[in-house]
């Protein structure tokens, strides 16, 4: 039976509250550090053992070019579950209103890193969460300009907001056992990236085939 094909609407439902002191603060850096992005601890637990439970099933794909060899899914249905319930919070740090493209998560392991990259126009406001780690210690993120960027400590429930497509990003040597991360990328429902909602995918959020047809791990 063929599926019908998804249209994405024009424009989303959009959180009206903003907090000015992180909106001035993300103006600014083009960054900033949320410390309760997710603080329901149970759910932060169940996604850190779901993520734990891909990873150990061989049910992610192996790698991608930015961590080759390291488990990584895109498109997952409960991470892109999460790319929309926490939507109008990121609208509020932000004070922008955002139309969401994709999700990816990744489970570390030790000796991983990740080279200083921007990002591609899909991921126009992007948001790293920890989801959780078995470490002696936090992994930082660093974020600015690589000569002299800041590292941000994140625990369970933590995150920093940039701008992908402009502020580098990037992990130094990872000492730890693993350590679960989630991407939730979104665009400015104002600026010149609206053709990215949903990552371009024609059966919205939670498919895995893109316009061009190629699934959401080759992208």
């Amino acid at each position: 039976m063929e599926t019908a094909e998804y249209t994405a609407p024009t424009e989303l439902p959009h959180n009206e509250n903003v907090n000015p002191k992180t909106a001035a603060v993300f103006k600014k850096n083009k960054y900033v550090f949320v410390p309760d992005m997710l603080e329901d601890g149970m759910m932060l637990d169940v996604i850190y053992q779901y993520a734990l439970m891909r990873n150990r099933n061989n049910d992610m794909q192996d790698g991608d070019f930015q961590v080759p060899n390291t488990p990584v899914a895109l498109g997952d249905r409960l991470m892109e579950t999460l790319l929309e319930v926490l939507r109008p919070k990121v609208e509020e740090v932000t004070g922008l209103r955002l139309l969401p493209t994709y999700s990816c998560f990744r489970v570390y392991k030790k000796g991983d890193d990740l080279a200083a990259h921007t990002d591609r126009e899909a991921c126009e406001v992007s948001l790293t969460l920890c989801i959780g780690f078995d470490s002696d210690e936090p992994w930082p993120i660093y974020v600015g300009n690589r000569l002299m960027g800041k590292g941000i400590d994140l625990q369970p429930g933590e995150a920093v907001i940039y701008r992908g497509c402009e502020v580098q990003h990037w992990r130094k040597k990872f000492k730890g056992v693993n350590h679960a991360q989630v991407f939730l990328h979104y665009v400015d429902a104002d600026g010149p990236n609206t053709d990215w909602i949903y990552n371009m995918r024609p059966g919205g959020l939670g498919t895995f085939k893109f316009r061009d047809g190629v699934v959401a791990g080759d992208v």
